[in-house]
This record gives C-alpha cells, structure tokens and sequence, in this order.
C-alpha cells in the first residue's frame, strides 16, 4: 500500500508524539539546556520504553543495519547515548559477548549492575552538561547509537551532541541514529486537532520534531562518508497488527501524559479537559477508519580514517554516495 512522504505532509496532516518532553514553566529555548521533564521517570515510563524498544525490534529487526557484522568487532565498543533503562544495550551485549557495550542517561533508571551482562555499563551522565561526553577519551568507540531524541533536544542541543559524539568515534566508526517524526498520517479531524495542540507546545519550546527527524544528516559534520538514510512507514491501531497495537499503545500513553502540559499551554477550558477521555477513544477509533501511520526515520555514517584534503567538502550533499531507500 503506497504511503505519502513526511517530507509532503502539511501540519493538518499531523499528530505528535514523543519519549520526553520539557516542563512548560522551566523550559529554556535557544540551544540552552531544558532542565525538567515532563515525563517522570517512574515505573510505568521504564515499562514504556522497554515496549518501544520492543516495537523496534519488531517493526525492523535485521531491517536498518550497520554495513558489518558485531561478531566482527574484536573487542569493540559501543556507546547508547540516552539509553533510559538499557534495554537497546542490554539486548546487544546479550548478543554479542565480545563487545563492549556503554550506555548514557541523565538519570538512574538503570537495573542493577548486579543484573547486567559483564559486557555492559550503564552510567548517569547529562550529555548536556559543559563536562558531558568528556568523560570519554577521543576516539573511543565504534559504534554509537542514538534514537528517540527530538523531543529532549532543541536542534541546537542535538548538533552539539553529536559533534561530542564525533569526537568520541574511532576513525572508520559508525554513528547510527533512529528517529520517528513523531507524525500520524492519515488522521481523522479529532487526531489532527490532538496533534495540532502537540506540536504548538513542542515548538515553543524550541524544538521542531518533524524537521530534525527529516533532516537528520544535517546533524552530522560534513565530513561524513558513506551516509545511508531509510525511512519505513508503521501502521498504527489494530488494522497494522501487534506493530500497530504496540504503536497506538504508546501514543495513547504519551497523549494522556502530556495533557496537563498541554492544557495549559493552549489554555484549555474546564469543557475541553473533561472532553478528553471521549477524544482519546475518538483517536482510537480514528485510527482504524482512516488506516492512520507514522514513519521512522534511520541515519547512518562513517567517521573518515583520515581528515579529508578539503575540510569544506560536504559528503552530505552527494547523493550519489548516498544509499536513500523508501520503504512503504
């Protein structure tokens, strides 16, 4: 079934959601640091992303891969920067015994190291701080991996860590970065106002999900190689089987938990915030009858062995060297 682009969409097309959005009375825009979520880190968000970690897995297992095999990586290491519970880094260290696997995050909802493979480590470290990434030595890693970020970082903050991640790649290493636009399409007129309000709120706040997510490889220095971006459109409710359940599961959670942000962001009368539980089954519903999806985007590339005879050149650019595959 032909899907349209997210680059062709239009913002009436659109519902949004998200891993992690700023408290509206603390946030601060303009590249500087939003110092409070408004998802609190509890057990029903640590459940939620080893659900999306299983969503992953599901909807592109053995689908978007680096150009080489783990099992190749004599004593590699790889680097999860926002890893939340460690799910991705528990996965691949189980996988691959021989690697060594980091993973990064602002706060301890880590298992206990106890309960890790010895291959795996999962620290407490704000990559936004001035200090953040420096704990690593340059060119450490051979690997780093970065997913679901557009909405804890402004654009801004999403350049500058992955410049400090550049920095920490190994000549010949890869970055890798998974991102959904946080976009239903296809939506019915009570979705489309759901993620109108959405997307109001997140852009107020100095981030732009549909355009970061879409542009991913202008977060990378121009002297990447052998870049290779895909996207995959996932159905999203019943009609799209347990992908899609996984899917609607975890924009319904994300919709209810961002209400009160978003109420008081649109300035939503007493009317308004008690008709939300009918909106959500409405959503519900909507999201059989008119085949709504969202599509994910995938970003890879490699760090030079050695700096490029002409610094101003922009590999990102050649699009022949490019591997651009669109997957309906």
């Amino acid at each position: 079934m032909s899907r349209p682009s997210s680059k062709s969409s239009s913002k009436s097309d659109l519902i949004s959601c998200s891993d992690t959005l700023v408290d509206p009375k603390s946030a601060i825009i303009n590249g500087n640091k939003c110092p409070s979520q408004l998802l609190k880190l509890d057990e029903d968000e640590v459940d939620r992303m080893q659900l999306k970690n299983d969503l992953v897995k599901l909807a592109f297992e053995g689908e978007f891969n680096l150009p080489f095999d783990y099992n190749d990586l004599s004593e590699g290491k790889i680097l999860d920067v926002g890893c939340g519970g460690g799910s991705w880094c528990i996965d691949l260290s189980q996988k691959y015994p021989a690697i060594e696997v980091i993973g990064v995050d602002s706060d301890d909802i880590f298992p206990a190291q106890r309960n890790l493979p010895n291959n795996c480590q999962l620290l407490v470290c704000d990559v936004l701080e001035d200090n953040g990434l420096s704990i690593f030595p340059d060119a450490s890693f051979d690997v780093i991996h970065i997913r679901f970020m557009v909405l804890t970082f402004t654009t801004e903050q999403y350049s500058q860590v992955i410049t400090d991640c550049w920095r920490l790649l190994k000549p010949g290493g890869y970055i890798e970065i998974l991102e959904t636009d946080l976009t239903i399409y296809s939506p019915g007129p009570v979705t489309m106002k759901l993620n109108g309000e959405m997307l109001e709120m997140a852009k107020s706040r100095g981030m732009n999900p549909c355009t970061q997510a879409n542009e991913l490889e202008k977060l990378v220095p121009k002297e990447a190689i052998n870049p290779q971006i895909k996207y995959r459109s996932i159905p999203v409710g019943l009609w799209g089987g347990r992908i899609g359940v996984l899917l609607k599961d975890d924009i319904n959670y994300m919709l209810r938990k961002l209400q009160p942000a978003i109420c008081e962001h649109v300035q939503k009368s007493e009317q308004d915030k008690q008709a939300f539980e009918q909106d959500i089954i409405t959503v519900a519903r909507e999201m059989e009858q008119y085949h709504s999806f969202s599509n994910f985007h995938f970003y890879t590339a490699q760090k030079p062995l050695k700096k490029l005879n002409n610094p101003n050149s922009n590999s990102n650019s050649n699009t022949s060297s490019a591997n651009i595959v669109q997957n309906y």
